[in-house]
C-alpha cells in the first residue's frame, strides 16, 4: 500500500454510534417504567390493596417490588399480583 497524498476517510464508528443510542434508548424506556413501578409502589398506595401497616408493609414493598421485566408482560394485574404475593408473605 503505497499511498501518494490525498485524505483517506474511513466511516466504520458510524455503526458503533446506533448501536449506542440504540442501547440508549432501551435503558431511557427501562428507567421510565423503574420511576412508574416506584411512584405506584408507595406504602400510601400499597396500603389500600393489602392490610399491612408499618414496618410490615415497609419490609413486603422492599421484597415484592416487581421488576421491569414482570411488569410489562402482556397479563400483569397490581391486585392479583399484590395477592398472590401477600399469601407468601
Amino acid at each position: 500500500m503505497n499511498y501518494k497524498g490525498g485524505v483517506m476517510w474511513r466511516l466504520w464508528w458510524w455503526k458503533r454510534d446506533e448501536k449506542k443510542k440504540t442501547k440508549l434508548e432501551v435503558l431511557q424506556q427501562k428507567y421510565a417504567i423503574m420511576d412508574k413501578i416506584q411512584a405506584v409502589f408507595q406504602p400510601k398506595i400499597i396500603a389500600q390493596y393489602i392490610p399491612l401497616t408499618g414496618a410490615d408493609l415497609t419490609n413486603f414493598i422492599n421484597l415484592y417490588t416487581p421488576t421491569t421485566k414482570i411488569v410489562t408482560e402482556v397479563d400483569f394485574n397490581l391486585a392479583n399480583y399484590l395477592n398472590a404475593f401477600l399469601k407468601k408473605y
